[in-house]
């Protein structure tokens, strides 16, 4: 199940790469879901290419990312669902070594495997980490209350698991996924394979590339750390709070050295919300301190 939204050319290679590993309608079901309801260009291109093999819908309203992803839930028929964001795209074998690992784990909701982060011109730039302990069924969540190295590609999920924990937030705009994976991983469990088998693409026009220039997903950041430390008494939810406000800074300075003076004032308003003033004063002294010490 394929959401996207305005994915433009990166849509395209996300489609030549599942269908190059094609297994046919009879066990694989390929389908575009999109949440622009005005343009046509992702219709078009589905339409010419694989000669009627990816189904097409369109929203008849934009829902929002978590929306969308609701959406395919319900439009999903086969028994394993990859929810491929319409900018990524997969390694070839990732459906074969996918279908493998979900038949030696039948009782496991939720199948991972590693991916590349790439650029908007495909460059690698990072491989995710492993989680050695989800390389056994594992069904603690803790691993990825501070560092997420899950990516949307490179997770399946049993069609039975999401129905049963239900949707994904619709309200969040950051971490949707993130949020979803912890109640799969504590209610249906989790299985990873250490290989690395698809590609997780990072650009300024994606979701995250939006809330970041924006600031917004350190709100969202703040709003999952309060959700995951509801019914978990040894979540750090304190010290997790103050790095997100710490993020905030980080983000402003990256997008000063960028000249991305909109997006440097977006993140300088968020971190002046967030971290208290003492904090931001401790902040900028030791940035100073820095400065005159280069000098």
């Amino acid at each position: 199940m394929i959401p996207t939204f305005r994915d433009g050319d990166f849509l395209k290679k996300c489609l030549v790469s599942v269908l190059m590993q094609d297994a046919g309608p009879a066990e694989m079901q390929i389908c575009v879901v999109d949440d622009d309801p005005e343009d046509k260009t992702a219709a078009l291109l589905v339409a010419g290419l694989g000669h009627g093999r990816v189904e097409y819908h369109r929203n008849d309203r934009n829902l929002g990312a978590g929306g969308n992803f609701n959406r395919c839930i319900d439009l999903s028929r086969g028994e394993l669902i990859l929810l491929l964001h319409g900018d990524d795209t997969l390694l070839p074998g990732y459906f074969t070594k996918m279908a493998d690992l979900a038949r030696s784990n039948p009782t496991v909701g939720m199948l991972a495997c590693r991916a590349i982060g790439i650029d908007e011109a495909d460059v690698a730039k990072w491989v995710s980490l492993r989680y050695k302990r989800f390389e056994e069924t594992c069904f603690d969540d803790s691993p990825i209350w501070d560092l997420l190295n899950l990516m949307p590609s490179a997770v399946v999920v049993r069609s039975g698991a999401y129905r049963e924990v239900g949707g994904f937030l619709e309200d969040l705009n950051a971490c949707q996924d993130w949020e979803m994976w912890a109640r799969l991983i504590r209610r249906k469990g989790i299985r990873m394979t250490p290989d690395v088998l698809a590609n997780y693409r990072q650009h300024s026009n994606s979701i995250s590339g939006r809330t970041v220039r924006d600031g917004s997903n350190v709100f969202d950041f703040m709003r999952l750390s309060h959700i995951f430390a509801l019914g978990r008494p040894t979540f750090p939810l304190e010290k997790l709070l103050k790095s997100y406000a710490t993020l905030a800074y980080h983000q402003m300075r990256d997008f000063e050295k960028q000249g991305d003076h909109e997006a440097a004032r977006a993140n300088q308003k968020v971190w002046e919300a967030t971290a208290p003033l003492a904090s931001r004063v401790k902040t900028l002294s030791k940035h100073w301190l820095k400065r005159l010490v280069r000098r």
